[in-house]
């Protein structure tokens, strides 16, 4: 099945901005119901991404399928904390900081489970009681069809009383979709406390497949304590048209979130800061997964979803952690950690790392106006444009307009610098009238091969135009990405046969995430990446590859930002740094567009 994706460039929103958004050559609305319970767009920038694991790394912590859904934190109050999660089928237990949050490892146990009903029970988000200092797990269930990959899922309860919070007795399932068998996701039940009761979201399944992407249920908080610390379990009640009349055991719910878009895996934190609850969502987009932010005043209207993370690969298993004494909640700035894989979906533990960025909502406080916090405000800083930067007769300080004649890429020695045309309008290999087949249709490697200043063409098959920027001793060492990007082709899609374009990403020869495709239907495409840990002389190449066939390969609205973060970051983990330093962040931005998504991959499991 064929999927259409709009890519569209996001900018930055007040709290209280309402937008209508458009991009060539496609319409982008963007809707907002402004009531009481609507929570408004929020303005807030968000950091680089941090290792803090990679695959390697994960495996020498024999946490090889980890964390496989949502983290639960609890803060020991030391300057550590306790971090359950599913490791595959089963849940451990670890120990460490913010930073190095698996230092210890030890297992976790599930008594009481009923016999021969699962085939994977495993944990992650853990609420705390203050009083008895009991732990409430919420576990992911599954009962296996055919095979791992063929599952029904729901949602359980355990407590743990014991000291060091390894030993859980189950408390029974609480939630379970309306459709009462076949192939569900409901995802990890992570949950905020809203109105003295434990919300936990999760997804609905249907039984004619539809759902609801977003859906809550809940259970009187101190009910939940006094039944659990005497081992018996409390019934859920599923949010279903305005009221909590559903049970949460195969009840009906309704959607929380305007025009129910995809929810591949959320993480829900109150925010003290802002008084309002924030949810972020892996949304399932074609090429993997992308992270947005929402909010709620009330835990179940919520706010359209606004960018936070866009990168190649899946982004998912998000968790927002803050730093303060209650990790479950977050404040002015905190963190949200996930896996970030290449591969995705069944094959993510081949190369997952876990991350995470810092968040930082903007307030007056930061602006630096008089009588107010003088804290600095960090964030990405441009550096050139395409677009902006264009200009004929030689390209501007920094950049490069080639191709590859020799058909290799990654290979930067290679590469011939394209010439302006006066009568062309455009940079090609010529300088004069862009190459055609000859009168005897004799093809060239450079056919039709230009670069304008918002669009151009490839040649044929693996010669590609490029434009290159060279880090400059003014723009300084830093960590770079690429943003505000965007490509189109001009619509081919009745053309038999024409497989659209690819764009690549290098850094000198060193390729920077997969291929981004652009179809021949006149979509909108962007190729936003974040780029890692640049010198001066590092030159960034962004191609345009024809792939197999040449029908029309014109392309239009071609154009990227190069940022800089604005303050001197390393490779791998940064809390050090950050501990003093309030957080950052990337422009947020609100819209809904329509778009038809590609069926949603399940989760991989062991």
């Amino acid at each position: 099945m064929s999927s259409i994706h709009v890519m569209p460039r996001f900018v930055r929103f007040s709290r209280c901005t309402i937008a209508l958004l458009s991009a060539k050559p496609v319409l982008l609305l963007a809707t907002i119901l402004i009531n009481a319970n609507v929570a408004r767009a929020i303005d807030f920038v968000v950091g680089p991404k941090e290792v803090i694991y990679t695959k390697s790394q994960r495996s020498s912590l024999n946490l090889k399928y980890w964390p496989d859904g949502n983290l639960g934190v609890i803060a020991n109050g030391n300057g550590t904390y306790d971090f359950y999660a599913a490791n595959g089928p089963k849940p451990v237990m670890t120990t460490g900081t913010l930073t190095n949050p698996g230092t210890w490892k030890q297992s976790v146990t599930i008594s009481n489970l009923p016999s021969k009903t699962f085939d994977y029970v495993s944990g992650g988000p853990v609420y705390q009681d203050p009083t008895s200092g009991a732990r409430l797990m919420i576990y992911h269930a599954e009962k296996h069809g055919h095979s791992s990959r063929d599952f029904y899922s729901v949602l359980g309860l355990a407590v743990s009383t014991d000291a060091a919070g390894l030993a859980f007795r189950d408390l029974g399932t609480i939630v379970e979709p309306n459709l009462a068998t076949g192939r569900t996701e409901v995802g990890g039940g992570s949950f905020a406390i809203v109105d003295d009761h434990l919300h936990v979201y999760y997804r609905d399944w249907f039984p004619n497949y539809t759902t609801s992407e977003v859906a809550v249920a809940r259970a009187p908080i101190s009910q939940l304590i006094s039944n659990a610390l005497i081992g018996q379990g409390t019934a859920f009640a599923k949010y279903f048209n305005g009221g909590w009349s559903e049970p949460g055991i195969g009840g009906k719910s309704s959607a929380l979130e305007i025009g129910n878009p995809s929810n591949s895996w959320l993480s829900v934190s109150y925010n003290d800061y802002l008084d309002q609850f924030m949810m972020v969502n892996t949304q399932w987009e074609a090429g993997g997964g992308d992270l947005y932010l929402s909010t709620s005043s009330d835990g179940i209207n919520w706010s359209p979803r606004q960018t936070l993370a866009r990168a190649p690969g899946e982004q998912f298993y998000p968790t927002m952690i803050g730093t303060g004494s209650d990790p479950t909640h977050t404040g002015e700035s905190f963190y949200v950690y996930y896996t970030d894989s290449l591969k995705g979906a069944w094959s993510r533990w081949k190369d997952a790392e876990l991350v995470r960025r810092m968040v930082r909502i903007d307030s007056p406080g930061v602006t630096g106006e008089p009588g107010e916090s003088q804290e600095p405000k960090l964030d990405w800083i441009p550096i050139g444009g395409f677009q902006s930067d264009f200009q004929s007769g030689a390209p501007a300080d920094g950049w490069t307009y080639a191709w590859n004649p020799k058909g290799k890429i990654g290979k930067s020695s290679g590469y011939v610098a394209l010439q302006w045309s006066a009568s062309e309008l455009a940079y090609n290999t010529t300088g004069a009238a862009t190459q055609l087949p000859g009168t005897k249709s004799k093809s060239h490697h450079d056919d039709y091969l230009f670069l304008s200043a918002d669009g151009g063409h490839p040649g044929n098959k693996k010669y590609l135009p490029m434009a290159g920027y060279t880090i400059q001793d003014d723009d300084g060492a830093g960590y770079y990405r690429i943003a505000d990007s965007s490509i189109y082709m001009t619509n081919s899609s009745l053309i038999p046969k024409e497989d659209g374009l690819g764009v690549l990403v290098y850094v000198n020869d060193r390729v920077i995430g997969p291929s981004q495709a652009v179809s021949a239907n006149g979509w909108l495409a962007n190729f936003d990446r974040e780029l890692g840990q640049l010198s001066v002389g590092d030159t960034i190449w962004v191609m345009i590859d024809p792939l197999k066939n040449q029908y029309d390969d014109s392309f239009r609205g071609f154009d990227f930002a190069i940022q800089k973060w604005d303050f001197a970051m390393p490779q791998l983990t940064m809390m050090s740094q950050f501990q003093t330093t309030a957080a950052v962040p990337e422009p947020s931005g609100i819209a809904i567009c329509f778009i038809a998504l590609a069926i949603f991959p399940f989760r991989c499991r062991v």
